[in-house]
């Protein structure tokens, strides 16, 4: 086997330390002087691995042990001569243009734990593959492994998934195929348990102006996007080291660069392109684009241009660029071409529930769902503790709808929660209906209100939904009747007045008596892309003016189509003004398509949401 080094970071090595200074002293490194960051006595290491005729390098923490001491039985340690392994290796479909990242603990048999680095707005995406394809081996340069015990989770993970102070043993499936990663698709790469080959040597560079528990997050979307510019990919494998929980936690702060950033940093990586022809200026000119976008700062660009400027230094020969099949038409993926792998269901930790049994199971429902609603947005605004619910929710829902946004009065950018009033949330809607122009529409919900998604299927999502015919929800007052809803109904005419006239028509159409105030609960309500325009132009007519949201919501619907057009799926929902006393399951019913109201406010009352609603969902089960 040709020669492989290990780097290791381990936390006994102290900046200024003798292995500092005895690695420095082997060559004279351009990389800044920033000895005293983790990220940079890393990329010394490197640089001093590959001097000495390394051709793989395993990149590993302190408290990782490779499962049975040999990597060469885990990893595809050889790609090319007599020891390489002549394989088509299975790889996630890239049918759906609009996925960009991928949860590969799934593919692994766990779909409640997720990997740091994976966007919290992702962590309710929980299904499986309808199907998968195949890539020829040889060329997956970077080789993720995962972790038995311990897996790379991030902290809120961590600090929400366990109770008390116990151990987490989180098992995968080691008999689950290794799965590849198409361009376009991305997965969260670490420093744990990682090799890479000579061709992606360039790709151990470790940015310094994060923290320490971003850097190695931020260079795998980095070197991933790289990758494709030398048509190789990215492989994960089936659990390569065991790692020990030591239960020493890290606080949310160090992971900041991660859960603001990390989403939009894999938007950008996808849609980014370069003409620089060879692949060190390509990595110069993305380093750059990247600190432009803030993701990280200029010291990292410099830090770009001082490593590679190193690794010419020890003789490293930069791998010759090709084309990229990004942003070409993707070819068609025929029947033929379709494989087909159930993840297991494995034990796992999950709300503080452990789950038991190895079960096999079928997704033809969720796989409907999801098809009918996956590219439609939910925004939900949430008026109870966010820490404790807003990953739920996003468990819950995620699943079946393109990405859940969560609104709160106050922003969490920790739980990637944006901030919000409830007496104008429709303010709010315009911004992510502009974020999501190619959203099939929009669907909004209060949490004090749940939603039974299987019975929304035969609804026509190029039509209005709304509780126009809910008894109580929807009610026409005079404007009269106290001083509220006149100082309401004078600011509703002054927005008609300004209206364009075919919404000014549809309204007074919908409205026959001026002197009447249409007032609606409005927690939920859908609005399909091509009315989008419509209700982003009719909240910029209010403008300041101080509509409530209850009185807003009834007036733009009226104007936007007649009622007579709206779908009327919501017109069966369970919509009672008060929560019933004693037990609150009394009032709800899997037959209906909504039922309010429900409070939810921990992570207890969560799963006893979750057990009604399984009745209509049966695969909820698998979440508690």
């Amino acid at each position: 086997m040709d020669c492989c080094f290990r780097i290791r970071l381990s936390v006994s090595n102290a900046p200024g330390s003798l292995e500092d200074q005895r690695l420095a002293s082997a060559g004279h490194w351009r990389l800044p002087n920033t000895s005293q960051l983790e990220p940079h006595r890393k990329s010394v290491g490197y640089l001093f691995a590959i001097q000495h005729g390394a051709k793989k390098i395993f990149d590993a923490d302190d408290r990782g042990e490779v499962i049975d001491d040999d990597l060469g039985k885990h990893f595809d340690v050889e790609l090319v001569g007599e020891d390489a392994r002549q394989e088509v290796i299975l790889q996630y479909s890239h049918h759906n243009p609009n996925r960009t990242v991928v949860n590969p603990y799934i593919h692994f048999g766990q779909r409640s734990v997720w990997p740091r680095g994976l966007p919290l707005e992702n962590v309710g995406e929980i299904g499986y593959e309808e199907f998968y394809t195949e890539v020829f081996g040889g060329r997956q340069f970077i080789q993720q492994g995962l972790s038995d015990g311990l897996p790379d989770v991030d902290s809120v993970f961590y600090f929400t998934r366990k109770s008390g102070l116990e151990a987490f043993d989180i098992r995968f499936d080691q008999r689950a195929p290794k799965v590849a990663l198409p361009q376009g698709l991305m997965v969260p790469v670490n420093s744990f348990n990682t090799i890479f080959h000579s061709s992606a040597f360039w790709a151990l560079m470790l940015p310094v102006s994060v923290s320490s528990m971003a850097s190695d997050i931020l260079r795998g979307y980095w070197a991933q996007r790289l990758l494709w510019e030398i048509d190789g990919y990215i492989v994960v494998y089936p659990p390569t080291v065991y790692r020990r929980d030591r239960i020493q936690g890290y606080p949310f702060s160090e992971e900041k660069d991660l859960h603001v950033n990390v989403g939009r940093l894999i938007n950008f990586l996808v849609s980014w392109s370069s003409t620089k022809q060879s692949l060190f200026d390509t990595i110069l000119d993305l380093s750059y684009a990247m600190a432009e976008e803030r993701f990280w700062s200029d010291k990292d660009v410099q830090f770009t241009a001082a490593w590679l400027q190193d690794l010419l230094a020890v003789g490293y020969q930069q791998p010759r660029k090709m084309s990229t099949a990004l942003g070409r038409t993707r070819p068609l993926i025929g029947h033929g071409d379709r494989k087909e792998f159930v993840p297991q269901k494995l034990p796992s930790v999950h709300l503080g529930v452990e789950e038991t049994g190895t079960v096999n199971y079928e997704i033809g429902n969720l796989i409907r769902w999801r098809k009918n609603f996956g590219n439609m947005v939910l925004v939900m605004f949430c008026s109870g503790p966010v820490e404790r619910t807003a990953l739920e929710w996003r468990l819950l829902y995620g699943r079946i709808f393109k990405t859940v946004i969560i609104l709160a009065k106050e922003r969490n950018e920790d739980l990637v929660v944006e901030q919000g009033q409830l007496d104008q949330a429709y303010k709010d809607l315009p911004k992510i209906l502009k974020r999501y122009e190619d959203a099939d529409g929009f669907l909004f919900l209060q949490d004090n209100t749940i939603l039974n998604y299987w019975n929304l299927l035969q609804a026509d999502r190029n039509k209005l939904w709304v509780t126009d015919k809910v008894s109580k929800s929807w009610t026409v007052l005079k404007s009269s009747t106290s001083d509220w809803s006149q100082k309401q109904a004078e600011i509703v005419r002054q927005v008609v007045n300004t209206m364009p006239a075919h919404l000014q028509v549809s309204y007074k159409e919908g409205m026959t008596d001026e002197n009447s105030l249409a007032v609606c609960s409005a927690e939920v309500f859908y609005i399909p892309r091509r009315f989008s325009s419509d209700f982003q132009d009719l909240v910029s007519l209010v403008g300041n003016l101080d509509i409530h949201h209850k009185v807003a919501v009834p007036m733009f619907f009226l104007a936007m189509d007649s009622p007579q057009n709206y779908d009327p799926v919501l017109n069966k929902m369970v919509f009672k003004k008060k929560q019933p006393q004693g037990n609150s399951t009394r009032i709800y019913t899997a037959q209906a398509p909504a039922v309010r109201p429900w409070s939810v406010s921990s992570e207890a009352e969560f799963i006893k949401l979750i057990r009604v609603m399984a009745e209509g969902d049966p695969l909820l089960l698998e979440l508690v």
